[in-house]
């Protein structure tokens, strides 16, 4: 994943543009080069560039250019080694997001000093959260965005400045150039207001001005789309590929295969290019439709299948698990021929010590969720805000839940799980109930 934001960064610095080969190709041909000229102290330009006329080049039309510009500029201030460069770029960004996230606890919280630096300090230390910092994915500094759209929001909602809601809107449009699954995050932010109001117009209004906003800062992508491909599109030519991809996580009646080599070469026979332009974009959405129509009770069962693995998501923590590395036929042989289940049946302690870290983590955010919720219902009159923070919890679970349950790209739900754990478990001790266990 890494290749496909860096590749588009060499493009840019040879003089092609924003522009990708199409067809059967690999990153690797611009990676590689580029590698190689760290000895000589120089970094690609038009003048010493990999010759690609032999590739079919196109503008890009798949990767907002959000994550590969930020690159592009570290790259031109820095040089190679880019990964390595862009990961401590990323670490110093970040370092500031436990201040932003705690500036958010004291607003959700009402104020409570305590619990927001708890939650705080959390954040700054919890894996799950460092370890995108250093690795070179968007996710990142999406969430530094969102988070700041996040806080405008409540801001707003305290005040009522039109300003706060705009500001909004745009950190949204600028992390929907980094990550797009939050482009229509506004709709579900409309929704939590109109729960949390019961003013459905006022709520309408908020809504749209936020949508309305970071549509706007995210014209100058569909403009390029149109100018290139005549669509206004304010997302990624891709989309409709990557929801048809998800259908080969289970097995399915069409022998769908979730792996992009091999959506590419479905794509190509079938007369495109490659898979992730907008004309086979199009195909896979009908594709999709037509499956639906075909076999609506496989994309519920898909659905009820990944809920679990957003409600309780084992997001990454970079931790290498020596058990887990080097597979489960390392560690006992597969002289009897077994399937790697058999073997779980025949060694069940292999998978605590395999995910042991995986499962904690597991755990927490599914306490986390339920936590959330809890507090959403049962104590909304005092963090009335929370509702918000359902809202957007809500939208992710669905949308991920209907696509890609790949953690990865919900991370910006962590600290508020945190959050709500925190928040939960000191209502519990501050209740009647456990007023025994309290110091006097």
């Amino acid at each position: 994943m890494t290749k496909s934001y860096i590749s588009p960064v060499y493009m840019m610095s040879s003089g092609y543009g924003y522009s990708r080969p199409v067809g059967e190709y690999s990153a690797d041909t611009l990676n590689s080069f580029s590698v190689s000229l760290l000895d000589f102290g120089k970094t690609l330009n038009e003048n010493n560039r990999p010759d690609l006329s032999g590739l079919d080049l196109q503008a890009m039309d798949f990767r907002l250019p959000g994550y590969p510009m930020l690159i592009f500029a570290v790259y031109k201030l820095t040089g190679e080694p880019i990964v390595r460069n862009m990961s401590i770029f990323q670490a110093l960004i970040s370092s500031f997001f436990p201040l932003l996230f705690y500036l958010i606890a004291i607003l959700l919280t009402g104020q409570n000093v305590s619990l927001s630096l708890i939650a705080t300090w959390i954040y700054a230390l919890y894996p799950p959260l460092i370890y995108p910092s250093t690795n070179v994915l968007p996710g990142c500094i999406a969430t530094g965005f969102l988070l700041l759209a996040i806080y405008f929001l409540l801001r707003a909602i305290k005040n009522g400045s039109i300003y706060s809601i705009l500001l909004c809107g745009i950190f949204i449009g600028v992390s929907t150039y980094f990550r797009s699954t939050a482009l229509h995050i506004w709709v579900f932010i409309g929704f939590g207001l109109f729960w949390m109001t019961k003013r459905f117009l006022s709520s309408l209004k908020f809504a749209f001005i936020i949508g309305i906003s970071s549509y706007l800062l995210l014209t100058p992508w569909a403009k390029f789309n149109y100018d290139n491909w005549g669509r206004w599109t304010y997302g990624s030519s891709a989309s409709w590929c990557t929801i048809w991809e998800c259908i080969g996580e289970f097995d399915n009646p069409w022998g769908v295969i979730r792996d992009d080599n091999y959506a590419n070469k479905v794509a190509m026979a079938n007369g495109f290019k490659d898979r992730a332009t907008f004309k086979a974009n199009d195909w896979f959405k009908n594709q999709v439709k037509s499956y639906v129509k075909e076999n609506p009770i496989f994309f519920i069962k898909a659905t009820m299948k990944r809920l679990p693995l957003v409600i309780a998501a084992p997001y990454e923590t970079g931790y290498k698990n020596p058990y887990r590395e080097k597979g489960i036929y390392s560690y006992f042989g597969n002289k009897e021929k077994l399937t790697p289940f058999q073997i779980l049946l025949k060694h069940p302690d292999y998978v605590i010590k395999a995910y042991w870290e995986r499962l904690l983590v597991m755990l927490i955010s599914f306490f986390g969720f339920i936590s959330t919720l809890i507090i959403t219902i049962r104590f909304r009159k005092k963090y009335p805000l929370f509702l918000l923070v359902s809202s957007i919890m809500l939208y992710y679970v669905l949308l991920h839940t209907l696509t890609n349950p790949n953690p990865r790209y919900f991370t910006i739900l962590i600290p508020f799980q945190i959050l709500g754990i925190l928040v939960f478990l000191f209502e519990i001790f501050e209740s009647d109930r456990f007023h025994l266990f309290r110091p006097k």
